[in-house]
């Protein structure tokens, strides 16, 4: 029983410090930060070089490993902050990850679902990083093609954009000052913009023009064909296989329009994909039904119809007493006559 007892009190002190070593500070996959120099010195004796094992982060905020499956050495990485606008080209899809790299995890959902963005969706970025670094993939020369083998296998470049987020921490503003511990180790969720000559998000130089609305605007489907549902607000993103028939009401809760582009599409509040209002060939397939409209065309006609039947009742009333008026005149008229034939 004693040795029962320890070997639980132990198993508790094992996870009390997984506990606190995964509530300790965490640098996410990919991210790029900066390190103090290092000197690698030999034992003069045996003459074996001695590397250092970890290395310092400018700031003074701590150490990471130098081990290759932690960490290794890169170029100075491209950075950009601010406010960027990306719509996803690859008809597959982008997958939000937890990290700047294509070996950071991915992001699920509760009910193990990955979080994906479908061809054609926008996404607004608050940074933007490029990475040189030596090429991490093992590929078949015959699988190579011609510009990826002109690029070379010592150098790839990869581009990810972080989603922008309200409660995100923004870096230092002066690039030659160091991130904080905190804005090193805060959560984020990122997309990949492009690997070597594979571009899976396409910046946007003007902004799109997208509206939402909780409750959901009514559109119907006029289209003699139909309306396809698509997985993604673009010609290029799969469709589904629901299709709008002719006649068919439905509500909307998003409308995404890029610039200089005469389509808008339109989100389905029910969450089964997207439909264009116009067609490739500028043929119209949805048209907008305002409820608010026919409540008031409701209205006005309720209103009218009281309206008309209080003016037919006045107009009853005033013919029933004008009616009135000549028979009393006529009738007052008789007894007249007759007063005086008297």
């Amino acid at each position: 029983q004693k040795e029962t007892a320890n070997s639980a009190e132990k198993k508790g002190a094992d996870k009390n410090s997984l506990a606190q070593h995964m509530k300790q500070p965490v640098i996410s996959c990919g991210a790029c930060v900066a390190v103090e120099p290092w000197e690698e010195t030999e034992e003069q004796s045996t003459g074996v070089r001695i590397t250092q094992d970890f290395a310092r982060l400018c700031g003074g905020h701590g150490w990471i490993p130098r081990q290759p499956s932690f960490a290794v050495e890169v170029e100075r990485p491209d950075v950009r902050q601010g406010s960027f606008w990306f719509r996803v080209q690859t008809t597959r899809g982008v997958k939000a990850k937890t990290g700047p790299s294509r070996r950071a995890n991915s992001i699920r959902s509760d009910d193990n679902v990955y979080f994906r963005f479908e061809c054609g969706e926008f996404l607004r970025a608050s940074e933007v990083i490029t990475v040189f670094s030596p090429a991490d993939h093992q590929q078949h020369p015959d699988q190579e093609t011609l510009e990826e083998r002109n690029i070379g296998k010592t150098h790839i470049s990869e581009s990810f954009a972080k989603l922008f987020r309200r409660k995100h921490n923004s870096g230092p503003k002066d690039q030659t000052s160091f991130p904080s511990l905190t804005n090193l180790t805060a959560p984020g969720e990122w997309v990949q913009v492009h690997c070597n000559a594979r571009l899976y998000l396409e910046e946007c130089m003007t902004p799109p023009s997208i509206e939402r609305h909780h409750q959901g605007w009514r559109y119907n489907a006029i289209s003699a064909s139909g309306a396809k549902v698509r997985k993604g607000p673009s010609f290029s993103a799969g469709t589904t296989e629901k299709v709008l028939q002719a006649g068919e009401s439905v509500l909307i809760n998003e409308r995404v329009t890029a610039h200089g582009e005469g389509v808008t599409w339109l989100r389905l509040k029910n969450g089964q994909g997207w439909v264009h209002d116009v067609g490739e060939n500028n043929e119209v397939v949805m048209i907008a039904h305002s409820l608010r409209h026919r409540e008031n065309s409701g209205k006005t006609t309720k209103l009218k119809s009281r309206i008309s039947e209080k003016v037919e009742s006045k107009t009853d009333d005033a013919t029933y007493n004008s009616l009135i008026a000549r028979l009393f005149q006529n009738e007052g008229s008789v007894f007249s006559d007759r007063f005086s034939k008297t």
